[in-house]
């Protein structure tokens, strides 16, 4: 289908509006109350995301208003607000992409989980700036700057910021406009208002400013200064983490802030910041340790980086508890029976720095044989052919099970043998089973049968189905079927 230019007609869109907000503009002044065909007759498709992030309708709207795209994506999306933290060659991927109308290419880009969107979007407002627009604009619309991932109040008001859902269908869903008396007094912790704060500078700033110079070294000089770094010049990522938690108290419940704060990671914030400088972190981990550290973004960046400092506080690569820390609690741990692999796992150490710990500390440990002899190999294989389980078969043999399954994997005869042993011990388990079933019901019917023990029913009736027709109970004739007799 080919689209309706509007050309001048297309309206001008409002100072920090939304492009979601844009669009539904367009559709409401030129839709006569048919969105469906009018998105069709102005983008020529129906399924363009236009309340997303990142809406692939960017092209669209060029062509239609002869805005350019920078100037769409600048003022009215999102993308600014990850500019200052992002690589240069990964934002500029973004940017293109959006430039195209590939909107899920900038996740990948930007390192953000798309799933999210998935969602019911949702849009945030002010209502003192609802009242505001409608006043000066004769609308109350949707400000780009209410919707930056994180953000909870006005920074203008200071007023906790109202959520309404959005649909992707209907373009008919607006800000409420409340009059003066019923205008909420601010509500919220003042952490919460400091977080939006640096949001809000880190987006006006991002249209502006590219990533900001020399970051990392201007946090480790910083950290130096407050006392976070060791004499070595290691970091106290312990001590870090620990006191920006209680500076940030207020934000215990807010999403983002339980994300960057969570102990899922294998590597929890803010060690993954220092051990990963070239990765794309979300710009709110960013923002927590500068308002922790610096209180906002323009105290950062005319910090002095102090070279000579820095040098001594080397980028973190690895976190992990001291040595002695770490090989005291390995100690404790094959003192109370912990097998080496399992010490392992649960330290992420290797297996050979466990064996060196248990030397220095005199731990006698039960090592598994690292070569199998023949006789023994016999024993394993009469064993495997018996049909024990490999991990019965391990112990025994004081092996590993990889060991025992190296070995069967050398012999298909008896894998096959194993197989049918199994199937065998399952049949006569699902005969006996299906049997004593019959025998608890007084009247047994084949429904009843099924209904009462469905598992062995079902799985005789797929391998065993000539044995389980000859034990059931006579097939009643259809005409009684619906009969209690």
């Amino acid at each position: 289908m080919r689209s309706v230019q509007l050309g001048r007609f297309f309206p001008r869109p409002f100072a920090d509006e939304a492009l979601f907000s844009v669009i539904q503009r367009v559709v409401l002044t030129h839709g006569g109350g048919k969105d469906k065909r009018i998105v069709s007759a102005l983008f020529g498709s129906r399924s363009l995301q236009f309340c997303s992030q990142f809406p692939s309708v960017i092209p669209h709207l060029k062509g239609q208003s002869n805005i350019p795209c920078d100037s769409w994506i600048t003022e009215h999306t999102v993308l600014p607000i990850y500019r200052l933290f992002t690589p240069q060659k990964r934002y500029e991927s973004a940017l293109d992409a959006l430039k195209v109308g590939k909107g899920n290419h900038v996740f990948k880009a930007l390192g953000i989980t798309a799933s999210r969107e998935k969602l019911t979007p949702i849009a945030k407002y002010c209502p003192q700036c609802a009242q505001a627009d409608e006043k000066n604009s004769g609308l109350a619309y949707w400000h780009i700057g209410h919707q930056l991932p994180g953000l909870t109040h006005c920074v203008f008001h200071n007023e906790r910021l109202s959520v309404m859902c959005l649909s992707r269908k209907k373009f008919d869903v607006w800000p409420i406009v409340s009059d003066s008396k019923s205008i909420k007094a601010p509500e919220g912790s003042e952490a919460e208002r400091h977080l939006s704060l640096l949001i809000n500078e880190s987006f006006i700033l991002g249209k502006t400013v590219g990533l900001i110079p020399d970051l990392y070294e201007r946090y480790f000089s910083r950290l130096i200064a407050r006392g976070f770094t060791t004499s070595c010049g290691h970091l106290r990522l312990q001590q870090l983490r620990t006191e920006m938690s209680a500076f940030w108290q207020g934000l215990s419940y807010h999403p983002c802030f339980k994300d960057a704060l969570s102990t899922q990671h294998s590597l929890p914030f803010p060690s993954n910041l220092f051990a990963y400088q070239d990765a794309c972190h979300s710009p709110i981990k960013h923002l927590l340790l500068i308002g922790f550290l610096f209180g906002d973004i323009a105290t950062l960046m005319s910090f002095p980086n102090t070279s000579e400092r820095v040098k001594k506080c080397p980028p973190v690569t690895k976190v992990r508890k001291p040595e002695a820390d770490i090989e005291a609690t390995i100690v404790d741990a094959l003192t109370s029976g912990l097998s080496l692999r399992k010490v392992s796992e649960k330290f992420r150490v290797s297996i050979g720095f466990v064996k060196k710990v248990a030397v220095i500390h005199k731990i006698e440990l039960d090592l598994r044989p690292q070569k199998i002899f023949r006789p023994e190999q016999d024993e394993i294989i009469d064993k495997l052919a018996l049909g024990y389980p490999t991990q019965d078969i391990a112990k025994q043999c004081h092996c590993s099970i990889g060991a025992i399954e190296t070995i069967l994997s050398q012999h298909p005869d008896i894998v096959e043998l194993r197989a049918d042993t199994r199937k065998l011990r399952k049949r006569e388990r699902m005969r006996l089973s299906l049997l004593t079933t019959i025998n608890e019901l007084q009247s047994p019917r084949r429904n009843d049968i099924k209904l009462k023990n469905g598992t062995a029913y079902m799985w005789l009736y797929k391998h065993d189905k000539v044995w389980l027709y000859d034990h059931l109970p006579a097939q009643i004739p259809r005409c009684y079927r619906r009969s209690k007799i």
